[in-house]
């Protein structure tokens, strides 16, 4: 046998067996074994077994080039010499053949029918780890409609086959094999809430309200689950949702409830008709198309409250109540939820209308104020849904505290503001917080929204009276974290906010009720937070570089007193800090140092544990550091200010 011979016999894709009749006795077996086509190792060891119990080689071996097709009718052996003239080696040439060769069968693969591509399948699967024959194998497995189980089996085994086969393939793969898609779906879906997180971390409170659902949805994550899940296959769109619903019941982080919008959406919006099928689908449109809006009229609320009563009366499928509640804390749509209660309540103010008496606001407290993420989080890990009913405590005792306090802001605006020691002391006796509003706070801590933005109002009209009045409500609860919380991190933006404009030109101005606003935002709640969160801390010391250089002597002995109670802080104790926000602390106390020298210490002991942290140390592996947080030791004699402890 020469070497073209053999080298076609190991990378040329056998055809079909000629029925040829055996010219030796001994030849059957070998026929036998031809049939089976094989190639590389194994075709080697058939041929030496063949060869070696054959009586006539020679004829053996035509034989065998009958039976597969190996021996070439048209006579070109005289052209190879000229090949070799030209420089061409006789691999190269079966390589290019056999490249060629394999380019037109790929396209006369797409014109067969479902039967013929099956049995090409089986054919040529078991070539699929040659690399010259893989593209053939790939091609088939792509082009077939209904994968057996065996050959998924077979594909889940090997992770790197998996990778190199078509997205149609993988989905076929991952029907059968759902663990494996499991373990794709969980990296994209963490990545998209750490990305998420993040970007909330660096917004302040109005940049939430220019957030686009559209182009939250564009998210490289988003994109790639959509591709993975198809536009037929229910049951990986599924297997998505209950994935989603695991990591929000263990971390309770709601970025896992904006996937599930921003997923629904992505379908919708490319058409895909099996997401008519999800029963949160009428809900989450509605819903997003607020957002879009940025309001809620009266119209869409009427239909969010109705479809939530309809799934409360669904006793078939109960569990559908677990996805409305997570899909009302998406932080986009409970923004937009809270803003549209609150313009509400001032439109009834405005025309002097009771709160009670709006069905708009009632419509619109039915999902907002009924929903947080402890219960939602319960009630998905017991499997026990229970109807979401409307808090009408909301309407009876917030929404009226609220209108409360925009009424008298609007006697005061029409009297004048002449005498605002008076101001302060009717609206400090008259709207007093009554027990029931704590209780609601506590219970629904979403609705502290409608005081945020009351207080922003305020400060942006310099009305820093009812300002403090909304700070006062905020912090009566006691539920202000000042962090990452259930509200996706809304508290820490909302303070961004808040000192972002009393450290501008709202505070400038000779009253001193702008100093007591910045002095009770650090005493109430950036101080007795900042051994916790660095985000505190920061702002604790950005409000006394403010107050320091601005303060009159009506808050001059506060001031020292805040210094005094910063400079004792021990911050050598054991605490966790990234090093990006010990350099915000560094630049922040740096500012302060110029106006204040007698701080010069601790920002040198900053500089100190700076230095020990950039030095590089062994990671711990049951230990992750946290990115938002310091914990420092007080000390014995830490003020008035200190004493106020999480």
């Amino acid at each position: 046998m020469d070497q073209s011979d053999s080298s076609a016999s190991r990378h040329v894709s056998p055809s079909r067996k000629r029925k040829s009749p055996p010219s030796e006795h001994d030849a059957g077996a070998g026929k036998r074994e031809a049939a089976s086509a094989v190639v590389g190792t194994q075709a080697r060891n058939m041929l030496f077994t063949t060869l070696s119990q054959a009586r006539n080689p020679i004829t053996r071996i035509k034989q065998f080039q009958t039976e597969l097709a190996l021996s070439s009718e048209s006579n070109c052996d005289p052209a190879l010499p000229f090949v070799d003239l030209l420089g061409g080696s006789r691999p190269e040439l079966y390589f290019g053949l056999l490249k060629a060769l394999r380019e037109r069968l790929s396209q006369r693969l797409k014109g067969l029918d479902v039967n013929q591509i099956d049995g090409l399948l089986q054919a040529t699967f078991p070539y699929i780890g040659l690399p010259e024959l893989k593209p053939i194998a790939l091609e088939v497995l792509r082009l077939h409609p209904n994968i057996p189980c065996e050959f998924c089996n077979t594909l889940n085994s090997n992770k790197n086959l998996l990778n190199e086969c078509a997205i149609s393939v993988k989905r076929q793969v991952w029907v059968f094999h759902p663990s494996t898609f499991r373990n794709e779906v969980r990296p994209l879906l963490s990545e998209y809430a750490r990305k998420l997180n993040a970007q909330a971390r660096a917004d302040d409170f109005d940049a939430v309200a220019k957030v686009s659902p559209r182009g939250r949805r564009s998210a490289t994550e988003i994109q790639e689950l959509l591709t993975m899940v198809g536009p037929t296959l229910m049951t990986l769109y599924n297997v998505v949702l209950e994935l989603i619903r695991t990591e929000f019941m263990e971390t309770g982080d709601v970025a896992y409830a904006a996937a599930r919008t921003d997923l629904l959406m992505s379908l919708h919006d490319a058409g895909v008709g099996m997401v008519k099928k999800d029963p949160c689908e009428r809900f989450v449109r509605t819903l997003v198309s607020c957002a879009a809006d940025r309001s809620v009229d009266e119209t869409q609320a009427a239909t969010i409250s109705e479809i939530i009563t309809n799934v409360n009366k669904n006793t078939a499928n109960p569990a559908i109540l677990g996805d409305l509640m997570m899909i009302v804390l998406d932080p986009c749509i409970s923004f937009t939820l809270a803003r549209a209660c609150y313009d509400v309540t001032k439109t009834l103010v405005s025309e002097r209308k009771l709160p009670a008496d709006s069905k708009h606001l009632q419509y619109l407290m039915h999902p907002f104020a009924s929903v947080t993420v402890e219960n939602t989080r319960q009630m998905i890990l017991s499997q026990r849904f229970e109807p979401i009913t409307k808090n009408q405590a909301a309407v009876w005792w917030v929404c009226p505290v609220l209108a409360s306090a925009m009424v008298a802001d609007l006697i005061t605006a029409e009297k004048g503001s002449a005498s605002t020691d008076d101001t302060t002391a009717k609206k400090n006796s008259d709207l007093t917080v009554p027990r029931e509003v704590v209780e609601c706070l506590t219970a629904a801590p979403t609705l502290r929204m409608l005081f945020m933005f009351y207080a922003r109002d305020m400060l942006a009209a310099k009305n820093f009276t009812s300002a403090m009045w909304g700070l006062d409500v905020l912090v009566t609860n006691g539920t202000w974290t000042y962090g990452r919380t259930h509200l996706h991190s809304i508290d820490e933006q909302f303070a961004r906010m808040f000192v972002s404009r009393l450290q501008g030109a709202a505070l400038r101005g000779p009253f001193a009720s702008k100093m007591d606003v910045a002095v009770m935002f650090m005493e109430r709640f950036a101080l007795p937070r900042a051994r916790t969160s660095v985000s505190a801390h920061i702002h604790a010391v950005q409000l006394l570089e403010v107050l320091w250089q601005e303060a009159s002597s009506v808050v001059r002995p506060q001031v020292e007193r805040l210094v005094a109670f910063l400079c004792g802080m021990d911050t050598s104790a054991t605490g966790n800090i990234a090093i990006s926000d010990m350099e915000a602390l560094l630049q922040q106390y740096s500012a302060l140092t110029l106006a204040l020298p007698s701080a010069h210490h601790l920002r040198d002991a900053l500089v100190v544990r700076s230095g020990e942290l950039s030095r590089p140390r062994a990671a711990r592996p049951t230990e992750q550091p946290r990115d938002d947080c310091i914990v420092v030791e007080s000390s014995n004699d830490e003020g008035e200010g200190g004493s106020d402890r999480e």
